[in-house]
């Protein structure tokens, strides 16, 4: 499978967060019911993909990205770095964070590689694109050694 350009693959998934969809929240697989989300808890290693569409009512089937070029959310005051690694925030449950870090040391958490330099909003969540790689595909050897 090649995806080029801004393509992803998309699952539907019902809604299970207590409220309406947010575009770009990081979600994970929900533990009561089968193909159902809730919102990513802090510091999670386990995403399995990002909201694509917001204001969708709870108990409703959303659209996920869960592999490929998406947005994703990140917090009041958190800066987004174009080459950094994303990954689950610390602190901000569905959110994310970037730092710059060798990527050998985290290919096996995180969400995927930042494309863009965003600053901060002191007064709202940014939505920053990255391309999102789950954790289970991060275990698929590659060429060259790599896995």
């Amino acid at each position: 499978m090649i995806l080029n350009g801004k393509k992803k693959l998309v699952t539907y998934l019902t809604n299970k967060t207590g409220t309406t969809s947010v575009k770009g929240q990081v979600v994970v697989q929900y533990a009561d019911l089968d193909d159902a989300y809730i919102a990513a808890p802090a510091g999670t290693i386990l995403a399995m993909g990002a909201v694509l569409q917001g204001g969708i009512a709870g108990d409703a089937k959303v659209p996920i990205c869960t592999f490929g070029r998406c947005q994703v959310l990140f917090p009041i005051g958190a800066d987004a770095t174009r080459g950094n690694w994303a990954s689950v925030h610390t602190t901000d449950a569905g959110m994310a964070s970037s730092e710059y870090v060798a990527l050998g040391d985290i290919f096996a958490q995180g969400l995927g590689m930042v494309h863009e330099t965003v600053a901060s909003s002191p007064s709202s969540p940014i939505l920053v694109w990255i391309d999102f790689v789950p954790s289970k595909a991060k275990d698929i050897p590659v060429a060259n050694g790599g896995g």
